[in-house]
């Protein structure tokens, strides 16, 4: 298990101990499949095969299944070249659900999800604000990509 992974179970977690519960869970989620996009200027994204390519992501993910998380929503996607951020729901069905984003890669007229612990690059941590020089995921999604959980 990659260690978004057990952050991302053990987030779960800590909701369904939480006496916060309801403060937590959101309200108004986006309906599936029905989620707005943006470029940047002079790009081309397909956002239902971004969102299709989170969607198999969820559906086939051992780390799901062993935490009891899934995709919710796909709630908006932001594209730069071959690269595109997806902020997307995910909970345990019973209202108990987490904001997060996932980050995917063109590969020709394919897209698949992309592990952000290998495209944005070694984060020092002494250093928050900079973006590291091994960065893979095209630069300007990087605020989205990697800087927020």
């Amino acid at each position: 298990m990659s260690a978004r992974q057990a952050s991302l179970a053990l987030a779960i977690c800590l909701l369904s101990a939480s006496s916060l519960l309801t403060a937590c869970a959101t309200e108004s989620e986006p309906t599936p499949g029905a989620s707005p996009s943006s470029t940047m200027a002079g790009e081309t994204c397909d956002q239902s095969a971004v969102t299709q390519a989170v969607q198999s992501f969820y559906s086939s993910t051992e780390a799901v299944e062993a935490t009891g998380l899934a995709l919710q929503s796909v709630a908006s996607v932001q594209c730069a070249g071959d690269w595109a951020v997806a902020q997307i729901v995910v909970g345990d069905g019973a209202g108990h659900n987490i904001d997060d984003y996932e980050v995917a890669q063109r590969t020709g007229a394919d897209w698949a999800v992309a592990d952000r612990m290998t495209v944005c690059g070694t984060w020092d941590p002494k250093k928050p604000a900079q973006m590291p020089q091994d960065v893979v995921i095209d630069e300007r999604l990087y605020a989205s990509a990697c800087t927020r959980n």
